[in-house]
């Protein structure tokens, strides 16, 4: 009880010594900067539930894409790749992302600067790629399009990552696949390492847009994905294990998907990404749970694959069905109930309603059942 009063205590001193939202925009060029809308409306599908639908069309989904170059001296925090002044004024063009929702994550932490163990190395320009490194999707998105984004306009800066991206396979696995950025020479910023850098290069990327996910294609080497392609089916189940966004009612799922001929594939770290490549290559007919496995929809085949994804209240996220519209792929989505059994809401399992999913299968997706 009284550690985390001290805890909350000196959060709020750390919060009350934080300078400023605020920073010097006199040292912020614009380099370039757009924004975008998907024009599509998800009640013109009929096979998206009315919820999702009505979630799917909230015009709070801002597509931002921009490059700031902040021309005086700035300190890269370790801990999220925050930004901060030498007055220790927060620069929000720095981490966009968590900028949006930062009232819900935690800021650079003053006290921790001040009087904290620290290794301090001075660099001349940097650009921080921190938000998303341990997810499949923003990996892709918000690191790998970023650098896309940079090549185009011929930027030359360093790439900081954080060291804790090296636990992650598929960091190490793109790599392999992918020459041109393995060659880049990042930055691995250590926990306790503060990056102080001359300038900087702010870079966001469009939320789930195509044109990042082309950059991602572009740079492997898909040689090394034909030398060895092993016979996957063409109807695909995606599994989440139970208690970590999975189906409460699994068995009975399973039992419906087998009468379809679907072959059920756990993509988890044993599954390397040349696999799943292959796996979304060849897919027909997918249908899961919403979760970053199906990012591999940008390998899919376009006017050959068609997406079930299913969601509960707790769960709910355009992005796939914006990768199905800009890759022309066909798409469906549920409303699913869901347990109380994880104290985080989007994890909870969910429960789908069988022969609502029969239906989507037959009409949907064409398939005869055995």
């Amino acid at each position: 009880m009284l550690k985390a009063f001290i805890r909350e205590l000196l959060l709020k001193i750390d919060n009350f010594l934080f300078a400023s939202y605020k920073t010097d925009t006199n040292a912020q060029q614009v380099l370039h900067e757009a924004h975008y809308q998907l024009r599509q409306d998800p009640y013109t599908n009929q096979y998206i539930d009315e919820k999702v639908a009505t979630f799917f069309s909230e015009n709070r989904w801002e597509l931002k894409e921009y490059v700031v170059h902040y021309s005086n001296c700035c300190t890269i925090d370790p801990l999220m790749g925050w930004a901060f002044t030498k007055k220790f004024q927060f620069i929000a063009i720095s981490n966009y992302n968590r900028f949006v929702h930062r009232e819900k994550l935690r800021l650079p932490s003053f006290l921790k600067y001040k009087f904290g163990k620290k290794r301090v190395t001075k660099l001349k320009t940097i650009t921080p790629l921190f938000y998303g490194w341990n997810n499949y999707f923003h990996f892709y998105n918000d690191i790998i399009g970023v650098i896309h984004l940079a090549k185009k306009l011929n930027i030359t800066t360093t790439f900081l990552l954080p060291d804790e991206i090296n636990t992650e396979n598929y960091y190490h696995q793109y790599l392999k696949l992918a020459p041109e950025i393995a060659g880049i020479d990042f930055y691995i910023v250590e926990r306790t390492e503060y990056i102080q850098a001359d300038s900087a290069y702010f870079i966001n990327t469009y939320f789930s847009h195509i044109r990042n996910f082309e950059g991602v294609r572009s740079y492997i080497n898909w040689e090394l994905i034909h030398q060895n392609e092993p016979q996957y089916s063409e109807n695909v189940y995606i599994s989440r294990p139970q208690g970590n966004r999975g189906f409460a009612n699994q068995e009975a799922v399973e039992a419906l998907l087998r009468k379809y001929h679907f072959t059920t594939y756990s993509l988890d770290e044993n599954f390397p990404v040349e696999a799943q490549i292959q796996l979304f290559a060849k897919a027909k007919n997918i249908i899961t749970i919403h979760g970053a496995a199906l990012t591999n929809l940008i390998f899919s085949t376009p006017q050959q694959t068609k997406v079930i994804e299913l969601f509960s209240k707790h769960i709910l996220n355009p992005c796939y069905w914006w990768i199905c519209v800009q890759h022309d792929l066909e798409y469906a989505a549920i409303f699913c109930d869901a347990t109380q059994n994880h104290p985080v809401p989007f994890m909870r399992d969910l429960i789908v309603d069988i022969p609502t999913l029969e239906t989507r299968i037959k009409d949907f997706m064409k398939l005869p059942a055995n």
